[in-house]
């Protein structure tokens, strides 16, 4: 295994990561969605607001829905696809590190030995064999087993209670969640 492949499982490595961050954002948006939706209703229908209530109560639920998106789903979804900042190898090579403690500080060191390679040239053997011996060490070491996409089901427990509800509500008294939603969606229409 040479250096460029230990970069490229690197890569890939990190590309779980955001598969993972995104999984999790996508998981966990729907249910703050779906809660503060269901709240929204319930607020309306019990509070049957006048237009400059419900235009901020629209308006309110507009920009809470483009920040829990973008911060959620959004911008790891950008970082999936190299559009921003993302991690560097260092950075996930101390998260593969807490993962696997046999291999904690040997990966974060190889890289960095191969940084000051690049520095000094190839002319380093003594360097050379140093990093080829770690490299060789670190190649059966799986990186991509420290993201576990599995732990998001979690998020996914927690994220069906308010759809459970809203489906619940729906399926009981549909009113009470349409009639606010379509007060608040016309906004600026007095209902008598």
């Amino acid at each position: 295994m040479n250096q460029i492949s230990l970069i490229e499982k690197l890569d890939e490595f990190i590309r779980k990561y955001y598969r993972n961050k995104c999984l999790k954002g996508g998981v966990i948006s729907v249910g703050i969605i779906g809660a503060g939706l269901l709240g929204v209703s319930a607020l309306e229908y019990l509070g049957r607001f006048d237009v400059l209530g419900r235009t901020i109560l629209f308006y309110s639920v507009l920009v809470a829905l483009v920040v829990v998106l973008y911060a959620l789903l959004l911008s790891p979804l950008l970082k999936l696809l190299r559009l921003g900042a993302i991690i560097s190898h260092e950075e996930a090579s101390k998260i593969i590190g807490e993962h696997f403690p046999e291999i904690k500080d040997k990966l974060l060191n190889t890289l960095q030995l191969q940084g000051q390679l690049s520095l000094e040239g190839e002319g380093n053997d003594l360097l050379l064999a140093s990093i080829k011996k770690r490299t060789e060490e670190l190649r059966l070491v799986p990186f991509v087993n420290a993201i576990d996409l599995k732990s998001n089901l979690v998020y996914l427990k927690y994220s069906s209670i308010p759809l459970a509800v809203i489906a619940c509500v729906l399926i009981l008294t549909p009113g009470v969640i349409s009639e606010p939603a379509e007060r608040i969606i016309q906004h600026r229409s007095a209902f008598v």
